[in-house]
C-alpha cells in the first residue's frame, strides 16, 4: 500500500516532511484506519448475508425491505442493563436509550403514571423465533410479518426500542390506547426523544401498536 505525496511518492514534500517518529505515527494510523474500514465492511457483508439466510429459511419477499421501507437495524455496540420487565425478565437497551428511558421512567412516576416495560432489545435468534411460532400457529408469512419485523428490521435489534404497558392492562393490546399512561406517553414520549413507530395506517405493513416506542438519538430533546 503506498501513500502518495504530492510528487508522486510516498515521501511527504520538504514543506511537510515529519521526523521519523511522526512518519510512522502517521503511517500506522493511516494503515489502522484502513484495516478498520475493511474490518467494518467486512462484519456488515457477513451480517447482510446472514440476515438474507434467515429471510430465506423464513420464505421472506426478497423485496422485503423495498416494500415495507424498513431499513436494515445495525447491532448495538454497547448494551446497559436496564432492570427487570414486568415479567421478571432482564432486560437492556443501548446506553444512549437505556439512560433517555430512565428518565422517561422516572418522570412518569413523579407524574403518578404506571409505566411498566414488556421487552428491550432482542437479538436476531429471538426475532426468527417468534416468526417460526407463528408459522407453526398456521399463519402465512404475510399474516405473521404484519406483527413481527423481519429479521434485521426489528427496532428491537437496535438496542432502542421498548415495548411498554402498565398495570392492569392486557399485554401487547390495542386496547392500551386507551389508558392513562398511553395519553401520558403521547404528551411526554418525544421529549425524551422516544417516538410511537407503528401508529394506525403506517406505511411499514405493520399493525397499529401503541405500546412500541423507539428512541431517536437525534431527536431535539428538552429535558
Amino acid at each position: 500500500m503506498q501513500f502518495m505525496g504530492q510528487s508522486g511518492n510516498c515521501e511527504p514534500s520538504s514543506s511537510t516532511r515529519l521526523p521519523r517518529s511522526g512518519k510512522f505515527t502517521a503511517l500506522f494510523s493511516c494503515v489502522l484506519l484502513c484495516v478498520t474500514a475493511l474490518n467494518a465492511e467486512s462484519t456488515n457483508s457477513a451480517y447482510q448475508e446472514l440476515i438474507s439466510d434467515l429471510h430465506a429459511e423464513l420464505g421472506i419477499p426478497s423485496d422485503y425491505k423495498a416494500r415495507t421501507g424498513l431499513p436494515l437495524q445495525s447491532p448495538p455496540k454497547a448494551l446497559t442493563d436496564v432492570g427487570k420487565d414486568m415479567f421478571g425478565r432482564s432486560q437492556r437497551l443501548d446506553n444512549d436509550a437505556a439512560r433517555a428511558w430512565r428518565k422517561m421512567l422516572q418522570a412518569a412516576t413523579a407524574d403518578d403514571v404506571s409505566l411498566l416495560l414488556v421487552s428491550a432489545f432482542r437479538p436476531l435468534e429471538y426475532q426468527r423465533d417468534l416468526l417460526r411460532r407463528k408459522l407453526r400457529a398456521g399463519e402465512s408469512i404475510d399474516e405473521a410479518l404484519q406483527a413481527v419485523a423481519a429479521p434485521g428490521h426489528s427496532e428491537h435489534q437496535s438496542g432502542r426500542a421498548v415495548d411498554v404497558s402498565c398495570a392492569g392492562c392486557p399485554v401487547l393490546e390495542t386496547d392500551f390506547e386507551n389508558t392513562q399512561t398511553f395519553r401520558w406517553l403521547m404528551e411526554n414520549a418525544e421529549t425524551f426523544g422516544f417516538f410511537l413507530s407503528y401508529p394506525r395506517d403506517n406505511p411499514h405493513a405493520i399493525m397499529y401498536e401503541p405500546w412500541h416506542w423507539c428512541y431517536k438519538e437525534d431527536a431535539d430533546h428538552r429535558r
